[in-house]
């Protein structure tokens, strides 16, 4: 292929000025002369697999135009991306150490595109090290978006990867940006519906519920053609959580019963079951059903619990002043919540305030993290926040204040 070539003929050059080997030198050492290796530099001439391999030797680099298991190679990396995209995480990983394990070759053959593209994807996915992932991307950026090596399905996958990394690190803007970039690309099998799906679940996060609505259906009708029962599942609830956010509660319980109690979608049943729950007691919530949250909540045993039944838990606690449940459960959170996460925040915000007395304290307190996560949280935390300061303003007369929070929900 001529992307393979072109690369493997820069990295030649790369490596022969990094180790400051002269022309001369490479060109004998090659049994060639240096006119003919300035040519073959310069694209000016091309050269077969079996040179490049002994000019790439010559400067200390492997090659492998031809491998005995290619094949198996190119589709274990195919079966790590399907693995993703059908959302079988133990299964994606157990592949991965295959791959890892196969990856001098990945480095310095054909398929080193196809290997740092979806390394890439499945190190975003599984939410590895921001700087492990952002090293990832460099890489790409450097060595193949700026030489246009990648096609236009290629291109989809690796915007698609950047905006969720960009959304995960709480940058939404740039996230929606490529999102956009990924969706110009066209329309192919699997990576269009991924596209669409996380692009459906940011709109949500930037309070566009039209468009989140609209990209889920997108996304959900790409999983029905696809066969992607388990992605279908996922989008149902994103549809649930938008018809939440807009108040059409009736419609989002009645997606989320659905999926609760088919027996067909046992796929990854705690897991699966385990999301409907949790976004389902938010759904009581925000309707001030908090007794109807609890129950749900509660049939899950405690060892299933995220991070955000902790914080339902508290808020709902909180709300029927039962400070007894709401301490034992405050103390429980704190030891198994993550502690650098917005969960552990919010918790801690209810803490703070049951152990308060001062209503200005909490007041300032409010405002002064509602500040700070006002251009990167998701509607509902600025919602719980906007909720709290009003209600406090008001208990404090501070009517004026109260009214601007309000109009601000």
């Amino acid at each position: 292929m001529e992307r393979e070539y072109n690369f493997f003929i820069k990295r030649l050059e790369k490596e022969r000025v990094k180790k400051n080997i002269k022309f001369e030198q490479l060109a004998s050492s090659s049994f060639i002369t240096k006119s003919y290796l300035s040519k073959i530099i310069n694209f000016k001439y091309k050269i077969d697999h079996e040179l490049i391999q002994l000019l790439l030797k010559n400067v200390g680099l492997s090659y492998y135009p031809n491998h005995q298991k290619a094949s198996e190679y190119e589709k274990l990396l195919d079966d790590l991306y399907t693995s993703v995209v059908f959302y079988k995480p133990n299964e994606s990983h157990e592949i991965y150490q295959r791959i890892r394990c196969a990856e001098e070759y990945f480095l310095n053959s054909a398929l080193i595109f196809k290997y740092k593209l979806y390394e890439y994807m499945w190190l975003s996915s599984c939410n590895a090290a921001t700087e492990v992932v952002l090293e990832k991307e460099i890489f790409i950026e450097l060595n193949f978006i700026t030489e246009n090596y990648f096609d236009n399905q290629e291109l989809q996958i690796y915007y698609d990867t950047k905006a969720c990394f960009s959304r995960n690190r709480g940058d939404l803007s740039q996230a929606k940006r490529f999102f956009e970039k990924a969706l110009t690309c066209g329309i192919y099998k699997y990576s269009y519906s991924m596209t669409c799906y996380h692009y459906g679940i940011t709109l949500n996060k930037t309070n566009n519920l039209l468009d989140a609505m609209h990209y889920n259906n997108l996304a959900f009708e790409g999983f029905a053609k696809e066969s992607n029962i388990v992605r279908q599942l996922f989008t149902q609830v994103h549809i649930a959580i938008v018809y939440g956010r807009c108040g059409e509660y009736q419609k989002a319980e009645s997606i989320y019963y659905e999926l609760l109690r088919n027996s067909e979608y046992q796929l990854n049943q705690h897991q699966f079951r385990n999301t409907v729950i949790t976004n389902m007691s938010w759904l009581y919530i925000t309707q001030k059903k908090f007794k109807e949250a609890l129950e749900l909540i509660c049939m899950k045993s405690e060892i299933e619990y995220t991070d955000f039944d902790y914080f339902h838990l508290t808020y709902c606690y909180y709300e029927a002043d039962d400070f007894d449940l709401l301490n034992k459960t405050i103390k429980k959170a704190k030891i198994v919540v993550n502690k650098e996460s917005k969960v552990y925040n919010l918790i801690n915000i209810l803490d703070f305030i049951i152990e308060t007395n001062d209503g200005d304290k909490i007041i300032k307190k409010l405002e002064e993290e509602y500040c700070q996560i006002q251009t990167t949280a998701d509607f509902e935390i600025k919602q719980f926040y906007l909720n709290l300061i009003v209600e406090f303003c008001e208990n404090k007369l501070k009517y004026k204040k109260a009214l601007d929070y309000y109009k601000m929900l």
